[in-house]
């Protein structure tokens, strides 16, 4: 093995590392959706534009509802992600 080639599959090796590390968060994340009780959604500039919360002393049913709708919706955008990030692995 000449010197080129070590240098580009220690290239490939960080490269599919990365991803690797980035599948293995968002795996962590994906497990912990479903515990969410609380949503808040900000702004750019981090204003808090609002929040959902099922664990105050009084939560609004439509909070709880919402919650309910979106944690699929998380799951859904991250599992997209990890088979994106599982094909860009297969590519390296």
């Amino acid at each position: 093995m000449d010197r080129k080639t070590l240098e580009y599959m220690e290239e490939r090796a960080k490269k599919a590392r990365l991803i690797v590390n980035k599948i293995d968060r968002l795996s962590k994340l994906d497990k912990q959706i479903e515990s969410i009780r609380k949503i808040s959604v900000y702004d750019q500039y981090v204003n808090g534009l609002f929040s959902l919360s099922s664990t105050d002393s009084n939560p609004s049913q439509n909070d709880k509802r919402l919650i309910e709708v979106i944690k699929p919706a998380l799951r859904q955008m991250i599992a997209d992600e990890v088979a994106k990030l599982e094909a860009e692995l297969a590519e390296l």
